[in-house]
């Protein structure tokens, strides 16, 4: 496109800036024509974006710029707090449509790392962040935790109510996780009681995650319980 302007007899005595003027223009008029179905064109599109906002959302909630080796010197509240939404398809829509005499030097750079920010946060792990992948995993299973419940309004009665009813529910339909319910002692086998210890660590590792999700949101464990009692 840009060669056959230039090339064009009615461009012939324009400048250099006055036919940059005109694709830029030009690109503006054709990518607004065709927006809808070039900027999250696919299902596919969308989901990538749910994925990095969901996982940069779950990470603001216990990564420090200590865990990726970021001086205190640099350090920016506003930034670290970002979350732009649908980074990957703004991402994508730039790579495929803008013109690629417009991607060099200084903004193919902020682009590049752009990009190789969005793949680290979709691959990050605990390696990624110098901590134990179990310990990684733990935090990531309280700050998703801390999420739900902040989406459900845990702050104020009725959200807190509205969850702990969910959460009941889901203990009620799942009640075959725990099939030792109504056992006797003295009446489980010994590969029973191997099940039984099994669930019982597993039980105390998500109550101690839990505990500690409540706690960051400032949320009382006795007035939990009892919102579920009365539900």
């Amino acid at each position: 496109m840009e060669a056959a302007i230039r090339g064009h007899p009615l461009w012939a005595d324009a400048t250099h800036q006055e036919i940059d003027h005109a694709l830029e223009g030009l690109e503006k008029y054709i990518m607004t024509k065709l927006f809808d179905r070039t900027f999250v064109a696919s299902p596919e599109d969308a989901a990538a974006d749910a994925e990095v906002s969901d996982k940069i959302g779950l990470l603001q909630r216990f990564v420090r710029p200590h865990h990726l080796d970021i001086p205190k010197v640099l350090n920016n509240e506003a930034s670290w707090l970002a979350n732009p939404p649908q980074l990957h398809s703004n991402l994508k829509f730039v790579q495929l449509f803008r013109r690629e005499t417009k991607l060099v030097s200084e903004v193919e750079y902020y682009l590049t790392n752009l990009i190789s920010a969005k793949m680290f946060i979709i691959n990050v792990n605990g390696h990624s962040l110098s901590m134990e992948e179990s310990e990684f995993q733990k935090h990531m299973e309280s700050a998703t935790l801390g999420t739900q419940m902040s989406v459900a309004g845990p702050s104020s009665p009725q959200g807190l109510a509205t969850s702990t009813r969910g959460l009941q529910k889901q203990i009620d339909a799942e009640g075959s996780r725990f099939p030792f319910m109504d056992s006797e002692t003295e009446n489980l086998t010994p590969a029973e009681l191997k099940q039984l210890h099994g669930l019982y660590r597993k039980t105390v590792s998500r109550y101690t995650l839990l505990s500690k999700a409540l706690r960051k949101l400032s949320i009382d464990e006795d007035q939990l319980l009892a919102s579920v009692d009365d539900s």
